[in-house]
């Protein structure tokens, strides 16, 4: 799944949640673009989230999700 953030406070609470959820950098997603911290920010999760972290997903103004599953 890609998630793509558009503003730098999009970026800090997806990758809140993800922490939050114990999801490691580098193992289960990673974030990229290109100028880091500079949005556009992408993030690629290599796991099926929870339904409950699509949800707080979905509520964060200011991101796109691509190729959507939640588990």
């Amino acid at each position: 799944m890609q998630i793509e953030c558009t503003t730098t406070s999009a970026a800090s609470q997806v990758l809140w949640i993800l922490t939050e959820y114990q999801l490691r950098p580098g193992k289960e997603f990673h974030m990229d673009g290109p100028n880091l911290p500079e949005p556009p920010v992408s993030f690629s999760i290599h796991v099926n989230p929870l339904s409950q972290v699509m949800r707080r997903f979905r509520s964060i103004p200011g991101i796109s999700i691509e190729r959507e599953h939640a588990a």
